[in-house]
């Protein structure tokens, strides 16, 4: 599943639509292709790139990529999932568990979206 999250980031642009995605795939992953098919129906997502991807070389680069970012990360990664937010990971607990709130605050209120979350 974790290739498949990965082609998705790659390969996804609009971010509200690529975490919806990931989110959807999380639910069932059980069977990793095809949660990339019912979630790409789901949210109208052409899923041929993404099973391409994830299937391939390219999916195996890109997972081995972010296991290089992960690798990375200061502090270490001691969870998962670790949350890392403009290049912090400060606040996990309440990342986990109401990140619409985290995000709305750093974004501030002008959000339509974040009116009745804050």
């Amino acid at each position: 599943g974790n290739m498949y999250h990965a082609c998705a980031n790659n390969y996804i642009d609009d971010e509200k639509l690529r975490i919806d995605f990931v989110r959807c795939m999380m639910l069932n992953n059980y069977y990793p292709a095809d949660a990339v098919r019912r979630c790409a129906r789901e949210h109208s997502v052409d899923a041929q790139p993404l099973l391409d991807c994830g299937e391939g070389k390219e999916g195996r680069q890109l997972h081995a990529h972010a296991g290089q970012l992960t690798d990375k990360l200061s502090p270490r990664m001691t969870f998962v999932p670790t949350i890392e937010l403009n290049q912090s990971q400060e606040n996990q607990y309440l990342m986990l568990r109401n990140l619409k709130r985290v995000l709305c605050r750093k974004k501030g209120s002008s959000s339509g979206v974040c009116n009745n979350i804050i």
